[in-house]
């Protein structure tokens, strides 16, 4: 049946028909192929700290152990897979885990293995082709902001 349509597309054209439409199919089918890709292909990939930003009680941190703190987060990295399946890279070792990307929050969510949280946590913002990681402590807040990383 597939070949029929095929068929009746191109009985009706003479040779220098066929060459004029063959390659405006092809641009057409090339640009419908670009149009449907997978969203979440943006993410898939390696992402490494870009910049991070500490705004802390340096009266409860002291300056070495606050460089200490911002050198550890800008030594994550992230590696989001194809699969929803994603890791942790942190001194050189991965922590395997799953991510998802909401949205309508603009915003990735991850489970790492062995962890006990219910629910996936809120890991980043995706903001201009960014990730924006806002942590919360006890000593104030970090932000990381996470790049991906060229092939």
């Amino acid at each position: 049946m597939p070949c029929q349509v095929f068929f009746d597309i191109f009985a009706p054209m003479n040779k220098n028909q066929i060459r004029l439409f063959l390659p405006a199919l092809a641009l057409i089918i090339a640009f419908l192929a670009s149009c449907s890709s997978d969203p979440m292909d943006k993410f898939i990939g390696t992402w490494i700290a870009e910049d991070v930003q500490a705004d802390v009680d340096t009266t409860r941190l002291g300056p070495e152990q606050l460089s200490k703190v911002i050198e550890d987060y800008r030594s994550f990295n992230f590696q989001f897979l194809a699969n929803d399946s994603m890791n942790l890279i942190a001194r050189g070792n991965p922590y395997p885990g799953t991510w998802e990307f909401r949205d309508d929050e603009q915003a990735i969510y991850i489970e790492m293995g062995g962890t006990s949280a219910p629910e996936p946590l809120k890991f980043a913002d995706y903001e201009d082709g960014k990730l924006i990681n806002t942590n919360e402590t006890q000593l104030g807040t970090i932000v990381v902001t996470y790049i991906k990383q060229k092939d």
